[in-house]
């Protein structure tokens, strides 16, 4: 199985104030250096038309997440090489945190962010660049205790050029010396098959906690490399989100676009809060066998830990 549909959608909600800055340049000449790398920076798009430009540099050949978060309106996060070439830009609508993901060659950049047709706030937002070593990557997590158990969810990336399988988070816990307690626990990623550059949510998933607990590592296992090929062409339609008790469905459809019938599916959804951050994940399996051309319903419950939700995002996967 491989991740073979996704679809994105905005969850309107608050966003929190950030400590007040000074603010950045207006012009890409006086980028602000952004120092170290992996670390938040506060800034406001204040009055209308307030630009702000920060520089990074990375000084190696490597693949770079840059994320524009906590926003307060609609903002446009672009990406330069100099100030006159741009790499890439993300633009998605409301209130979404935005994020570019691509190769960069060492070097310096620069990041530009801007309001969308005037929009702006007094209220910061946040910005931060990422130079991502080669590798699988916990790109987050999010943990909760509940009745002496923690609760882990992640996402995790496949920041290589192979597909995997068998990707597994991995949970361990550690007393006060950074001596390891018991078993390191485990999950594997929903999506079964992860391609190069690809993502795939892990959990939730418990672990009791140990006696003399003092710390505890979440990371990701890069499992095995294989040549297994891809179903492809299956659409997602999302419906309306509810709420039921402690609950909230994620419902919609899932269309059979290929020539043959799935004997498997599975529909996975990813929550996201402003910053990018996974809040939690959960899946549903599909009535199957579905017939070529044929459309049936999904409705994902994702139990208890979904409040601060800003983008969700479905994937699909079938064999």
């Amino acid at each position: 199985m491989l991740v073979v549909a996704i679809v994105a959608l905005l969850a309107l909600l608050p966003v929190a104030p950030v400590g007040a800055t000074t603010d950045a340049p207006n012009t890409c000449s006086g980028a602000t250096a952004a120092k170290p790398l992996n670390t938040w920076i506060a800034d406001a798009v204040e009055p209308s038309g307030d630009v702000d430009w920060f520089r990074f540099t990375t000084a190696s050949n490597r693949y770079a997440l840059v994320t524009l978060g906590k926003l307060a309106a609609n903002y446009t996060l672009e990406l330069y090489s100099s100030c006159g070439t741009k790499l890439a830009t993300s633009a998605r609508s409301g209130v979404q945190y935005e994020e570019i993901y691509r190769y960069l060659p060492a070097g310096a950049y620069r990041v530009r962010v801007s309001g969308v047709s005037g929009a702006h706030s007094a209220t910061n937002y946040q910005v931060r660049f990422r130079s991502l070593a080669e590798g699988v990557l916990m790109l987050s997590y999010r943990t909760w205790t509940d009745s002496g158990n923690l609760y882990v969810v992640g996402e995790i990336l496949n920041n290589t050029a192979q597909t995997r399988k068998w990707v597994k988070a991995l949970v361990t816990f550690y007393d006060a010396s950074s001596q390891q307690l018991g078993s390191t626990y485990f999950t594997y990623s929903h999506i079964d098959l992860m391609k190069p550059r690809t993502r795939s949510p892990a959990g939730p998933r418990y672990a009791p906690i140990p006696v003399g607990y003092h710390h505890y590592r979440v990371t990701a296992a890069p499992g095995t490399v294989t040549d297994n090929i891809p179903v492809g062409n299956l659409k997602v339609t999302p419906g309306t989100p509810y709420d039921t008790s402690w609950n909230r469905h994620y419902p919609g459809t899932l269309t059979n676009n290929n020539g043959f019938a799935l004997t498997d599916a599975e529909v996975v959804v990813t929550l996201y809060n402003s910053s990018g951050g996974v809040v939690n994940a959960d899946f549903d399996y599909p009535t199957t066998p579905i017939a070529a051309g044929a459309t049936v319903d999904f409705d994902i419950m994702v139990w208890d830990h979904y409040a601060g939700v800003n983008r969700y995002v479905f994937q699909a996967e079938g064999e």
